[in-house]
């Protein structure tokens, strides 16, 4: 099946919701995460202007006063908040970085609507030409919650401290080029310069994420070990309360806000008064919270989307996932799966159409083509990966397994006394939101039987490292597209256990790394792509959309990059 491009998605979507298959609330719904949909409705004539849908304005191009009702207290529920530290310097852990970010500002911030890269304490900034040293301006009117200032030494101070090399790194290590990175001098009170001994383009994109936010060098200082653990402070639109472990961070506003990056479309202090990020487990009952009004805002899976069909003021809002496709990837180096035909049969007896309306997919998501997700590529393009798709055809894939030896015995295939039963090793996660056993159920068309080991997450990578396993669910999240690439594919990677041993996806991801700018990043990862597919590595499953349980209540809510809600400029109605 020919996949829909971008543009094209969003005709069919407008068709859909002129011939009425889509109600005007949902089509609103789809239009505050899709920019280019609310375009469309306008320029049909549906809407006066994008605002109109409720798009905020992410282009940078309007900046308004907060709008929403000022006061009350929104509460989000997720099904952990913090697994480490919200001390971002020494940090893995995303949803921790989702939680900072509302309380640490970034020096730019990133539209998620085009990838534009936009300021934020940076007022500009200047690339040398070999792409290694990167010039800051800084706003000179930005203070810390502590009453610190806000300037180049703050900015030196806390790249220091990502990088210091007797710390545990975090995910910030990564963002400022690891062991690319050189140093950071101060120039002058509001001009700092950052170094690399090689290019990388990335660095920008990285600028944005929560995990480079800056903090208030004082409280670094005072705070110590317990620093991200008892305090937090940085200069953003909340201030820190709380973290009671495994059940809430609290934040409170900050009134005295004033200097959002202009991506984000509205100005000055956030109407709420408090934000709070609770831990609940289950995601059924998440969803219950958010209709008993319990919780305001939550994010689900899948399977709890029955729950809330039909639930007056509750809507289902789905956020294309910011990360790697959902793939099954497969061990290259083991038998059956070491056969580029088994696993070419493997990818043709999967109907991933017909997959995405089973209750484990509950009809979101898209059929996925490539290791990054249309939503990760510019404009949303995949088109010349198309060429390396292979669609579902189960004839096909009996007549390929027929032709590589393996016979038909009962109900499962065998070749030379081995019967065709692969190890799917998963997390207990994946099995119960129900999206495991059906893939067995496609296979067994096919004459392929899974042998389902799952456990814990601890279980599930170990065993995927160790190379015990002919397939795995694997993905990841996050916004920057050539480390998903680099981790997931480049040989010598930590995550890169699908036994590939190919020079040229190599250098196409070397050269990709090592990029000066993004155009030519962009065309090494297209290289790299198409190499893994032609490789077979894996399915490439679906594009897996974020979905949010939100009260009606609830308005002006932002997405950030990643996929994740940014409360700053949220408000409650009565």
């Amino acid at each position: 099946m020919e996949k829909q491009t971008y543009g094209a998605m969003v005709d069919l979507l407008v068709k859909g919701f002129e011939a009425g298959r889509i109600s005007r609330r949902r089509i609103m719904e789809m239009a505050v995460k899709i920019p280019a949909l609310a375009g469309a409705l306008a320029a049909a004539g549906h809407l006066r202007s994008a605002s109109a849908a409720g798009v905020p304005s992410l282009n940078g191009i309007s900046v308004r006063a907060q709008e929403g009702a000022a006061g009350g207290e929104l509460t989000y529920g997720n099904e952990r908040i913090v697994s480490d530290t919200l001390n971002q310097h020494r940090s893995n852990d995303t949803l921790s970085r989702m939680i900072a970010r509302h309380v640490l500002d970034n020096l730019v911030a990133v539209n998620p609507a085009d990838g534009s890269i936009h300021p934020w304490l940076a007022e500009s900034w200047e690339i040398s030409e070999d792409g290694l040293t990167y010039t800051f301006k800084l706003r000179q009117d930005v203070t810390f919650h502590d009453g610190t200032p806000f300037n180049a030494e703050a900015v030196k101070r806390n790249f220091d401290e990502t990088m210091d090399p007797d710390k545990s790194p975090g995910f910030a290590y990564t963002a400022m080029g690891s062991t690319s990175y050189v140093g950071t001098e101060v120039v002058d009170e509001f001009t700092v310069k950052v170094t690399f001994n090689k290019p990388f383009a990335a660095f920008l994109l990285y600028l944005s994420d929560g995990g480079t936010g800056i903090d208030s060098p004082t409280a670094l200082d005072a705070g110590g070990e317990n620093y991200g653990i008892t305090s937090l402070v940085g200069s953003g639109p909340y201030k820190f309360v709380e973290w009671i472990q495994t059940d809430r961070v609290t934040l409170e506003k900050n009134p005295d806000y004033n200097w959002p990056s202009p991506a984000f479309g509205v100005t000055g202090p956030t109407p709420l008064d408090k934000l709070i990020f609770r831990e609940v487990p289950e995601s059924s009952v998440r969803a219950q919270a958010v209709i008993q009004g319990e919780l305001q805002m939550a994010r689900i899976v899948e399977p709890s989307v029955p729950e809330l069909e039909g639930q007056s003021g509750v809507t289902i809002i789905a956020t294309p996932k910011a990360g790697s496709t959902r793939m099954f990837l497969m061990n290259t180096a083991k038998a059956p799966t070491d056969d580029i035909n088994v696993r070419k049969a493997i990818n043709m007896a999967i109907d991933k159409e017909a997959m995405l309306q089973l209750p484990g997919w509950a009809g979101y998501g898209r059929p996925g083509l490539a290791p990054l997700p249309s939503n990760m590529v510019p404009n949303g393009d995949l088109s010349s990966l198309e060429q390396y798709d292979i669609p579902y055809d189960i004839d096909g894939a009996n007549a390929l397994l027929d032709e590589a030896g393996w016979v038909l015995n009962g109900d499962v295939r065998e070749k030379d006394g081995v019967q065709l039963v692969l190890d799917m090793v998963t997390t207990t996660i994946d099995v119960d939101n129900g999206q495991i056993e059906p893939i067995d159920g496609f296979l067994n068309e096919a004459g392929i039987k899974l042998n389902i080991r799952a456990g814990d997450f601890n279980f599930w990578i170990d065993t995927v490292q160790k190379g015990d396993f002919h397939m795995t669910l694997m993905s990841d999240s996050g916004y920057i597209a050539v480390g998903i690439i680099q981790e997931f594919f480049r040989e010598g990677e930590p995550f890169a256990n699908y036994g590939l041993k190919n020079p040229d996806l190599n250098a196409a991801i070397d050269a990709a790394v090592s990029a000066a700018n993004l155009d030519e990043q962009w065309t090494h990862l297209f290289e790299a792509m198409a190499i893994v597919l032609q490789e077979v590595v894996g399915v490439m499953g679906w594009e897996q959309d974020y979905l949010d349980a939100v009260s009606d209540r609830v308005q002006n809510v932002m997405f950030n990059e990643v996929g994740f809600p940014y409360f700053y400029g949220a408000s409650l109605a009565e």
